[in-house]
């Protein structure tokens, strides 16, 4: 029977020192993994904050040549259509 408690105690020691070691091994994976995706996170963020910014400089360009083509486009109408003789 002490034999037999010995080999039992032996064989979950092997059990336990096996499974911990893979544990170990599988955290420092995770860890790993954890840590680069992080750093991608905070280029990724780089990047669209970046974006961002360069879409509200584009929308403020974008108004402004849509101002300008519209007062060219009302200057024109002007120009091309003479007042009636009663405005004049």
């Amino acid at each position: 029977m002490r034999k037999r408690q010995s080999r039992l105690a032996s064989t979950t020691a092997w059990w336990f020192t096996c499974h911990m070691s893979e544990s170990s091994e599988r955290l420092e994976r995770i860890e790993s993994h954890l840590s680069h995706l992080e750093r991608q996170y905070e280029e990724l963020n780089q990047v669209v904050i970046e974006q961002g910014k360069l879409i509200a400089r584009l929308q403020k360009e974008t108004a402004k040549v849509s101002d300008s083509v519209g007062t060219m486009e009302l200057e024109r109408v002007r120009a091309t259509n003479p007042k009636p003789p009663h405005y004049q």
